[in-house]
């Protein structure tokens, strides 16, 4: 989709130009366009959807109101907003249009713009070195002033060990469309390791794995850390299954301990 040029005396969109624009503005926001399959994991799992609901106003229509195109624009507005895309007209929000305004090429085309653009520019989200380097469509990334970190859940182990600690963190979705939809919008899951008060031998050792691994994190692109040292697995998440999967080492201590798994299906990651 592309600008909207001028002929034949007259810049009013039509009804095919909106249906274009309407389906554009929906591969970013929901699931309603051509050829989208929600449950097909083949088709639409690392598509740019984030899966925020259905557009209210007909698609289909003799006439195109203010409101109609309005919707449109709210909706790639909070894109831009949710991404933090800085459009190449700038800003990152496309302007409302006023009742009784005719719909025309300006509007079309800053529309199919900034729709264009969030799908088709892309950001650079890894580190160099040991860690793996992705470049991801701004579609797909959420601007940390829009972030919020939850505290899901805190796992305290005091047993004594021996070789190994084994600890099971699962985070259930509802289906495989919250799944996709939760890391398509940029969302990651992260795992923080501490200890304290290491005096022994093995535990001095854990606690500079601990230290080595920094804060282990799961997204859309798969695994990474921010920690110094370890060895990462190509794993996004549209190859996770039902089985349990390599995704990190620590690459510290003895027996390399400090590894995490990736665990997918339907019940959880």
């Amino acid at each position: 989709m592309a600008h909207y040029d001028v002929t034949a005396g007259t810049d009013t969109v039509s009804q095919a130009q909106f249906t274009e624009v309407y389906n554009q503005v929906n591969k970013v926001f929901s699931d309603l366009y051509p050829n989208a399959v929600s449950t097909s994991l083949g088709t639409n799992c690392a598509t740019y959807t984030f899966g925020w609901g259905n557009r209210k106003s007909k698609q289909f229509s003799k006439k195109i109101t203010h409101k109609d195109w309005n919707q449109l624009i709210v909706r790639i507005n909070i894109a831009l907003i949710h991404t933090g895309y800085t459009l190449v007209s700038g800003g990152n929000t496309v302007s409302l249009v006023t009742r009784g305004e005719k719909i025309a090429a300006a509007h079309y085309n800053a529309l199919a713009d900034a729709s264009n653009e969030v799908i088709t520019k892309k950001i650079d989200t890894g580190i160099v070195g040991n860690k793996i380097y992705t470049t991801r469509s701004y579609a797909n990334y959420l601007d940390s002033a829009q972030a919020e970190l939850s505290a899901l859940t805190t796992a305290t182990r005091t047993d004594s060990w021996q070789t190994q600690i084994i600890t099971e963190l699962r985070l259930s979705f509802s289906d495989f469309d919250d799944v996709r939809y939760f890391f398509n919008a940029g969302c990651d899951v992260r795992i923080t390791p501490s200890t304290t008060g290491a005096t022994t031998a093995a535990g001095i050792e854990w606690a500079n794995i601990i230290a080595a691994i920094g804060t282990f994190y799961y997204n859309i692109d798969g695994p990474n850390y921010t920690g110094t040292t370890g060895t990462l697995y190509w794993l996004p998440f549209c190859d996770l299954t039902s089985e349990y999967q390599l995704a990190f080492i620590s690459g510290v201590g003895s027996s390399g301990y400090g590894g995490y798994s990736g665990y997918s299906g339907y019940s959880g990651f």
